[in-house]
């Protein structure tokens, strides 16, 4: 694919590992396309290598028993003074299901904690 074409988001190097434990059917599914890992992600990248996430294959997040979208929690992100930008994907936890994982990029100059940023999201 090109620079601006939309596509499936596939990752690969040296820390890419599987969040499966003892799991080798779903390690075979997220990793089918020749050693490159599926981020469950759509994008492209544009002509200077940056890349942009659009769409997600899967929209929801089973937590503990609840459907949670992954834009309902990025949009509480950014909510956060100091968050510019979020991203939130599902990690899948041996024996736990799915937790959410999120991404963020601060404002210019601003600065907090991962801790800071899970008390906001949970008050």
């Amino acid at each position: 694919m090109g620079p601006n074409e939309r596509g499936l988001i596939l990752i690969s190097g040296p820390t890419v590992t599987s969040p499966y434990w003892n799991n080798q059917k779903a390690t075979m599914e997220d990793f089918k396309y020749s050693g490159w890992r599926n981020t469950g992600d759509i994008g492209y990248y544009d002509r200077c290598g940056n890349v942009f996430l659009v769409d997600r294959v899967k929209q929801m997040i089973k937590v503990n028993g609840y459907q949670v979208t992954p834009q309902e929690l990025e949009s509480i992100l950014k909510s956060h003074p100091c968050v510019a930008e979020a991203a939130v994907v599902p990690a899948k936890i041996a024996n736990e299901g799915e937790m959410p994982f999120a991404f963020v990029v601060l404002h210019p100059k601003m600065s907090t904690t991962p801790e800071d940023i899970m008390e906001f999201v949970n008050g």
